[in-house]
């Protein structure tokens, strides 16, 4: 490539040259320096994309911690102690962990301890969670928390409206020509006898309330929306709900019940 100094020389040599040829040296001397610029800028790019690429291994090689895999640490009982967290931590850090999710949790039914049950959100408690956190910032790890005691969250400070709430479901049988003869703490007990032994049931409290939320009556055969019949309708104001079946054939009298823990 003719660089632009071996350029300037030869124009320096070459002071024998008519007017005719001062438009081709200067179109040779432009299109000199836009060579070397393009040759500047090609290098400086092909070694920018060397430097992402060398720094893209390297990151798989070593990534950083909000690159890597991160546990849910259950706090089991909330028996924790400052080596016990520090040995875990370490252990974590060792197999390749970038961080941990604190979760406290409860453990009514477990197997007993001589390990003390901190109290949530004591002194002591918060004491540990604060010497956590500084030990994974220590290790190069990151600490996040769950926002609660386990899962999900609650407490008996909170209003029946502010308590978790789910739908859950239920049927029985009946036949044409039946009468519907119910009221809602009729069909609350039929849920609560059917599923008392659901391992999800046993875990309601003295404050877990039941009321309904929809009732249908449906074909056991039912092939269209317009064959069921809604009978929320049909209950008084007291729940109680008295309907007699004037179609032929077996029927499922469904019903929904909200329940808020």
């Amino acid at each position: 490539m003719f660089g632009t100094t071996k350029l300037y020389n030869y124009i320096m040599k070459s002071l024998r040259f008519t007017l005719s040829e001062i438009p081709v040296l200067l179109v040779a001397l432009a299109l000199s320096l836009c060579l070397s610029c393009n040759y500047n800028t090609t290098t400086k790019s092909n070694q920018s994309e060397e430097n992402l690429t060398q720094d893209l291994f390297l990151g798989f090689r070593n990534p950083p911690a909000q690159a890597r895999p991160f546990v849910r640490w259950w706090w089991n009982g909330n028996k924790i102690k400052k080596e016990t967290l520090d040995q875990q931590l370490e252990s974590l850090k060792r197999v390749g962990f970038g961080g941990v999710e604190i979760n406290p949790i409860a453990m009514p039914i477990a197997t007993p301890t001589d390990d003390e049950s901190l109290i949530w959100m004591s002194d002591e408690w918060i004491d540990l969670v604060v010497h956590a956190c500084k030990k994974t910032q220590d290790l190069g790890m990151i600490a996040d928390m769950i926002a609660g005691t386990g899962w999900p969250f609650g407490g008996e400070f909170l209003t029946q409206d502010e308590t978790c709430q789910r739908i859950v479901t239920h049927k029985m049988s009946y036949k044409g020509g039946d009468l519907i003869d119910m009221d809602e703490a009729d069909l609350i007990s039929s849920y609560q006898e059917k599923y008392k032994n659901n391992r999800v049931e046993k875990r309601n409290s003295e404050r877990t309330t039941f009321s309904i939320a929809g009732i249908s009556l449906v074909p056991a055969n039912c092939s269209s929306i317009e064959q069921v019949i809604n009978l929320k309708g049909q209950m008084d104001r007291a729940g109680k709900i008295t309907y007699s079946i004037n179609g032929e054939g077996d029927y499922f009298l469904s019903y929904q019940l909200l329940q808020r823990d």
